[in-house]
């Protein structure tokens, strides 16, 4: 009798036991799929450029550049492996009193970065490697005194390709939020103009949305 009822008290709850670790199991499967891996970050990104053919008219591009640089990141399954896109916004405005003219750079930046992160279990840094390619577009505005009270403007504008290499670090502040440190260093593929070697900074905060 005694087996009996323990028989039967087996038969009733194995059903809820069953069902109650399968729920665990389903919740803890969606969880796993919901989870985000998606990022975003804000960094300053000083830049400094430098110009194979040192002439007058081309000592701009070895000058220092204010930059900014906003940024999406996605980490894949693999772990080690994440990739970014974003825009770079960069200018430069260069006054020549003895001359009465001025110039002024605006420069923009499309990346499209690839992250190889050199450690797969994270607590406090998350190191990484990393190459990109870069389309920019520069515009540069010229201003100077022609005649008295007459301002020409002309302008000069191109497309460009870039591509960098460089190390990187997120590096936790809490649960939600990173510092961003990284540092590249990048060459013009083509031989318009500027073809130029460059190297910049960016120092910023990422946002994680899980």
């Amino acid at each position: 009798m005694k087996h009996s009822i323990i028989f039967i008290v087996i038969l009733i709850t194995f059903p809820f036991l069953t069902i109650s670790a399968q729920e665990l199991v389903d919740t803890s499967i969606l969880n796993s799929k919901n989870k985000s891996t998606w990022s975003i970050s804000f960094s300053y990104s000083p830049h400094c450029a430098f110009s194979f053919t040192p002439k007058d008219d081309s000592k701009l591009y070895r000058f220092f550049l204010q930059g900014f640089n906003g940024k999406i990141d996605r980490k894949t399954d693999s772990e080690r492996v994440s990739f970014s896109f974003g825009i770079n916004f960069r200018k430069k405005d260069i006054v020549d009193y003895d001359h009465d003219n001025q110039q002024k750079v605006r420069i923009l930046e499309f990346p499209f970065q690839f992250n190889y992160h050199l450690k797969k279990s994270i607590n406090k840094y998350d190191p990484y490697i990393k190459s990109s390619i870069r389309l920019s577009y520069f515009k540069i505005m010229y201003f100077y005194d022609s005649e008295p009270g007459v301002i020409y403007l002309p302008e000069r504008a191109d497309y460009l390709p870039f591509i960098d290499i460089g190390f990187g670090s997120f590096n936790k502040i809490n649960k939600k939020i990173d510092l961003l440190f990284e540092s590249n260093l990048g060459y013009g593929i083509t031989d318009a103009f500027p073809n130029r070697l460059y190297f910049d900074l960016l120092l910023g905060l990422k946002f994680k949305f899980n």
